[in-house]
């Protein structure tokens, strides 16, 4: 299998050919870059801009214009520098809907297009592709990415991998337990050989952005902090000078994006899991948060342990918010697990695998290690780097390494074989 390379295997690079490109597109952010590479060289947001027809908004050189069905044009705003211009009238959007799903086509070849021709600037004719996809991904939808990828670009070769394989074969590793914890959720995969296992596959409700909302209820902020778009702060010789701007024509989706920003920076700056079980969990008196206009406010005691819902969900109705119906992390986990064949079962406590960002929350790997191990004398062993770069993007990286191999051309679909059977080849071609 080839999942048995390990992180360090980059001589088998594919010499004279051309590198492929590598795209991983995420809930939150798009990564991209060439196959060899350490890490993406490029990453954007997957949030995008929009400025319908008739409001008169001006994007632009960052806009792209596009025809709508009745002959007039709407302007889209892809990437970092169009993202971080405030426009009158200016909406924002994703293509995926909260859990993660793919909602959008149009939107989604946005951001293929910005990351392929914008980013890494190059003919995509002439190299060959290796995308990444979420572990759940339907069987319609990998279809649909294919036709989309070969009508549109005519790649010299295609290629996608589940996130969960690639991060363990990031990890050196064929056979394990992924828990990747991202933006939209976190999904528990047990892989064998270099192969996840569908049946083994486990969804938790709770990930980045669930959290940073729910931060919203508990860090009770009133009145509601500033977005940057409605100041500019400036320093002078002696103090900082604060200057609202007025945004009459701000849309409501705008608004609540750049809101959002300021919580979810907020949440990597507070919140924390308790290595143990508290009760209350970790809370702080009167504390002091510093916001993006140098106001200082209080937040809510609660809101330092809000992430303890992943792994004891009535905590929830702390917060005044509706329970969850799913059980906590560590028994999902356990499940996985338990659902595969049990001579595979103490390779796979060897191997747990920690992915996604929402991972890297301070306690968040002692907290599931100390509940996998209450009441049992089973031993387990976490894979987790502690760099941020490979936490958060280790499935890029395993897509990097194994499309830098030199049997990589061995494995895409290529040109003639999708002129021959067409997009359905992804589903045997592609694991």
């Amino acid at each position: 299998s080839y999942c048995t390379h390990s992180v360090s295997v980059m001589s088998n690079a594919i010499g004279d050919e051309v590198a492929a490109a590598v795209i991983n597109v995420g809930h939150s952010s798009v990564r991209a870059g060439m196959a060899g590479e350490d890490a993406p060289s490029h990453q954007f947001p997957s949030a995008m801009g929009s400025i319908p027809p008739r409001t008169g908004g001006n994007g632009g050189s960052d806009a792209m214009d596009l025809d709508d069905d009745d002959g007039l044009v709407s302007q889209y705003f892809v990437g970092n520098n169009a993202m971080s211009v405030y426009r009158d009238y200016q909406e924002v959007g994703s293509p995926f809907n909260k859990a993660g799903d793919v909602v959008d086509w149009d939107a989604m070849e946005r951001l293929w297009e910005h990351a392929l021709t914008s980013q890494l600037n190059i003919d995509p004719s002439l190299h060959p592709f290796l995308l990444t996809e979420p572990t759940t991904n339907s069987k319609e939808n990998r279809v649909k990415t294919t036709e989309i990828m070969f009508e549109k670009y005519a790649p010299r070769g295609f290629f996608i991998s589940k996130e969960a394989t690639l991060s363990a074969f990031a990890s050196g590793k064929a056979t394990g337990v992924v828990v990747d914890s991202g933006y939209s959720g976190t999904t528990i995969s047990v892989l064998h050989d270099g192969y996840t296992l569908n049946k083994s596959i486990h969804q938790h409700p709770i990930g980045g952005a669930y959290i940073t909302n729910l931060l919203k209820t508990a860090a009770q902020i009133a009145p509601e902090p500033r977005p940057r778009y409605l100041f500019n702060r400036k320093k002078t010789k002696s103090e900082w000078v604060v200057t609202d701007i007025a945004r009459p024509n701000a849309s409501a989706s705008y608004h609540a994006h750049e809101l959002f920003k300021v919580y979810d920076e907020m949440k990597l700056n507070v919140c924390k899991i308790s290595p143990t079980p508290q009760f209350p969990p970790i809370e702080k008196e009167g504390s002091d948060y510093e916001l993006p206009d140098g106001t200082m406010t209080s937040i809510g005691d609660k809101s330092y342990g809000i992430a303890e819902a992943l792994f004891r969900p009535s905590y929830l109705s702390n917060l005044g918010q509706p329970p969850l119906s799913s059980p906590p992390l560590h028994t999902l986990v356990q499940q996985a697990i338990d659902s595969s064949d049990a001579e595979l079962r103490k390779e796979l406590m060897g191997s747990v695998i920690l992915t996604g960002g929402n991972s890297l929350l301070p306690g968040f790997q002692e907290r599931l290690q100390f509940e996998l191990t209450q009441g049992n004398s089973h031993k387990y062993k976490f894979i987790a780097p502690s760099n941020t770069v490979e936490r958060k993007f280790s499935s890029w990286i395993g897509g990097s390494i194994l499309a830098s191999l030199g049997t990589f051309h061995q494995m895409w679909i290529s040109p003639e074989e999708y002129a021959e059977i067409g997009s359905q080849i992804v589903n045997t071609k592609c694991p």
